[in-house]
């Protein structure tokens, strides 16, 4: 299990290695879906544009009672190059207080970093998986998440983000 992330407070910046966890290595992950949806998205993979489903999934934790936003990318095409997933959220006081993967659900590949930075807005932040291969059609990754100290979410207050498309996601509204 990796040990407990240090909480990112707004506008600061890093990069955290990712070696996975279970409900049974962290029990504040379980809790009640709250929101499950698949979207269509245009990756970009160094060669082209690449589409993709995107699944979000949003968990209110049983222990906590914050949201854990989840992702999982499912390839629709082949991606030549490794995939960077990234996320604007643009909401005042979120702080990112874990990051990681989940090796215990659907998938088989994941990401192997996490990287969080300041946007030129000042009360966004960006942050990205970053997965160290490609994907060829029919692949998924297993679900990827963040958990923070929202307690209340849309599904549209965030923003995917390729070089090519921008779709929105589930983000936090109230902490």
């Amino acid at each position: 299990m990796m040990a407990a992330m240090p909480a990112i407070p707004p506008n600061s910046s890093a990069v955290l290695p990712l070696s996975g966890t279970t409900d049974a290595q962290r029990p504040s992950l379980g809790g009640e879906v709250l929101y499950d949806e698949v979207v269509s998205h245009i990756f970009s993979d160094g060669t082209g544009s690449v589409p993709a489903n995107v699944q979000f999934r949003v968990v209110r934790s049983t222990a906590t009672g914050l949201l854990d936003f989840y992702y999982r990318i499912i390839a629709t095409h082949t991606f030549a190059s490794p995939l960077s997933f990234v996320v604007e959220v643009g909401f005042p006081g979120l702080v990112f207080t874990y990051a990681d993967f989940r090796p215990d659900g659907l998938g088989t590949l994941h990401p192997t970093s996490f990287q969080i930075f300041p946007h030129d807005e000042p009360t966004e932040q960006v942050y990205k998986f970053v997965f160290n291969q490609g994907m060829t059609a029919g692949e998924s990754t297993r679900f990827f998440f963040i958990s923070s100290n929202a307690k209340q979410f849309t599904p549209v207050a965030s923003e995917i983000s390729s070089a090519t498309a921008t779709n929105p996601c589930p983000g936090p509204t109230a902490l």
